[in-house]
């Protein structure tokens, strides 16, 4: 048997069996599903080197041995594996068993079951394992919303890729940009990107935003922060300029977040050069922990260690799209392409570019001795992830505690909840919602919103027809 990143192949199985593979792990020991799909129905058997063509599978995390069911539920060929994260060179180790059982066809995991409908009035519904939900538009007419904040007023804050900041009040979008906001290089991956209120933003009035900055040479991610009074940004500064000049594009997404500690964490990709996730000497493909201000918190991992930046918190990342923290632990969570979820902690290192969740090569091999920490969960075939919010809301009290995540090129939303032992699970709550997720957020009544960008496959653009595309939407209960 051997693997492409398009087909599995084969060699004298029939399509009507299942093929059962078992364990398969990388010298980190992660564990990984490969894009095994759907197939057409065979009366004969499949040739040696006969591809099993790419379709619609689901998955389910199996609880005993922290694979991946994969079943092909529009056939009765369904694959059960738990296969890992490619790794570079020799760090790949796996072993193998296929046997073949029997199967219904129509077996599929409950955790994919959801289906769309269309309300009386229009409203897209959808069916998930526990609630029927509504999904409804709260503003449109945004280009190219990236991230999004609530108000203690009832406002919401949107950030738009080509560098505008916008105001949402009562559902109607402000026609007027805010003023204030500093030169942003728009482009692939990066421009004008999150957006997060100070925890005191009562009292004080920071906005704090990261953005993509033109530099000498190039551009880099830089925070910035500025006093909101209502109508435009004032005392506009950058308290953090990171180290990560980028000259090729692409690879440049950033977020940032307030931990319940008040510190704030920042994401810096890894501007398509991948061998320097793992430099210590800068901030690229890093996670850094700071103060509000801009310095750096005296128990961060790497103070006083020689050659370390003392700014950065984890390393190994490749193109991080979110960050979140746990509602109990107050553990930092981060959403990166690959696809994954990463719990991070303090100094922990995870992996790119020695190893993969799927998609992107390693080019790397781990030097020996090299600690690497697994993600929570991945995807591959990747939803092409964005965005990550904790919901702690009572509208549904069966969500509460579960991540929720959104999909780019899978235009889709997903809640991942996490069990006892740690590992996850997750399901979609809808699909093809008509533009790409990009960030997802509770808002205070404790519903779950989303903003979309256009369908335009994965890339920023200025074409007319996407202009004024984007939409923040909102998930309520269908009942």
């Amino acid at each position: 048997m051997r693997d492409k990143s398009d087909s599995l192949w084969f060699e004298g199985l029939y399509a009507d069996d299942v093929v059962s593979a078992v364990w398969s792990r990388d010298i980190a020991g992660h564990v990984q599903a490969v894009p095994f799909c759907s197939v057409a129905r065979r009366a004969h058997p499949l040739e040696n080197d006969g591809a099993l063509p790419v379709g619609d599978c689901a998955e389910r995390l199996d609880q005993k041995t922290g694979g991946h069911y994969l079943y092909f539920h529009k056939e009765s060929l369904m694959l059960h594996s738990s296969l890992p994260k490619r790794a570079s060179g020799a760090g790949f180790i796996a072993v193998l068993i296929l046997t073949i059982v029997s199967a219904c066809a129509s077996e599929v995991p409950v955790s994919e079951s959801s289906s769309a409908a269309t309300a009386d009035d229009g409203v897209q519904v959808f069916s998930t394992s526990d609630y029927e939900v509504r999904v409804v538009t709260v503003a449109e007419g945004l280009s190219h919303p990236y991230c999004f904040a609530f108000l203690p007023d009832g406002g919401i804050l949107v950030t738009e890729q080509d560098g505008q900041l916008r105001l949402i009040r009562d559902g109607v979008l402000v026609p007027e940009p805010i003023a204030g906001v500093p030169e942003v290089q728009a482009g692939t991956g990066g421009g004008f990107m999150d957006i997060a209120l100070h925890p005191d933003f009562a009292e004080n009035n920071w906005v704090y935003f990261t953005y993509t900055k033109p530099i000498e040479g190039g551009v880099t991610t830089a925070i910035g922060r500025g006093r909101f009074d209502g109508s435009e940004l004032g005392e506009v500064t950058d308290i953090f300029v990171a180290d990560a000049l980028s000259t090729t594009r692409g690879h440049l997404s950033s977020r940032i977040g307030f931990g319940p500690d008040n510190t704030l964490y920042l994401t810096v990709s890894d501007v398509n050069l991948p061998e320097q996730s793992q430099d210590i000497g800068d901030h690229i493909g890093k996670v850094m922990r700071i103060r509000d201000d801009g310095s750096v918190p005296d128990d961060n991992p790497f103070v006083g260690q020689s050659g370390y930046r003392p700014e950065i918190f984890t390393l190994g990342h490749r193109n991080l799209h979110g960050v979140a923290f746990h509602p109990e632990t107050g553990a930092p969570y981060t959403v990166e392409h690959g696809d994954e979820v990463n719990m991070l902690q303090p100094g922990a290192n995870y992996g790119w570019p020695f190893v993969s969740s799927g998609e992107g090569e390693p080019v790397l091999e781990a030097p020996e001795g090299t600690e690497l920490t697994a993600p929570i969960i991945s995807w591959f075939p990747v939803l092409n992830i964005a965005g990550i919010t904790f919901y702690t809301g009572d509208r549904f009290p069966e969500w509460q505690g579960d991540l929720f995540v959104g999909g780019l090129r899978t235009e889709q939303l997903r809640r991942v909840f996490i069990k006892e032992d740690g590992s996850a699970d997750s399901e979609p709550v809808f699909t093809d919602i008509g533009g790409r997720v990009k960030d997802v957020r509770q808002g205070p009544d404790g519903l779950i919103y989303f903003a979309t960008d256009a369908p335009t496959g994965g890339r920023f653009t200025t074409e007319t027809e996407d202009a004024a595309a984007g939409r923040i939407l909102r998930i309520e209960p269908a009942g």
